[in-house]
């Protein structure tokens, strides 16, 4: 049999994980929490969070945690309840983790290429200094939370977005274990 303790270390650490990802999949305003107290830090990733190149990045960040918590809990539940099904859905979880890992690593890719075509490789370099140079000597926004309709609107795409995927995953994984 498997340890049923590292099972259920494994369900919690994948709940957690999954959950903070999610959270910061839809906000990625909590990823402020990191720079608690270092109001430095705090402003560093505030002004990622309105500059919609870097949120759009933080809430693909945040869909790869939740997607690898969400690994982490099948294999608990597969080392508590061994069942063929909880496997094939573990594998499918593994499966969708890195298709988004390597979609994310894509775009990256992608962006940064345009970037340097048009011009702009220095800022895709030392863009992230300047942010933080600035962050020093500004400190956080003043304003919080901060909520535009261009965020709730891609709030709404990624939600759908993820739900979607983790949906679909699971039909999938039904569909190969009802077959195989």
């Amino acid at each position: 049999m498997g340890n049923p303790l590292g099972a259920v270390l494994a369900l919690c650490i994948g709940c957690g994980v999954a959950f903070l990802g999610f959270a910061a999949m839809r906000e990625p305003m909590r990823f402020t929490l990191f720079g608690a107290y270092s109001p430095q830090v705090e402003g560093y990733y505030q002004r990622m969070v309105l500059d919609r190149r870097y949120r759009i990045q933080l809430r693909m960040v945040g869909i790869v945690f939740s997607f690898f918590g969400l690994m982490i809990l099948m294999v608990g539940f597969n080392g508590l309840l061994r069942f063929r099904f909880v496997h094939i859905l573990s594998d499918a979880f593994l499966v969708l983790l890195w298709l988004s890992f390597v979609s994310a690593f894509g775009f990256g890719l992608i962006d940064a290429i345009i970037q340097v075509i048009r011009g702009r490789g220095g800022e895709l370099i030392f863009g992230w200094y300047r942010m933080w140079k600035q962050s020093v000597e500004l400190g956080p926004v003043a304003a919080l939370p901060i909520f535009m309709p261009r965020m709730e609107k891609e709030r709404k795409v990624f939600t759908i977005v993820y739900c979607v995927l983790v949906v679909s995953t699971l039909a999938l994984a039904i569909l190969i274990a009802a077959l195989f």
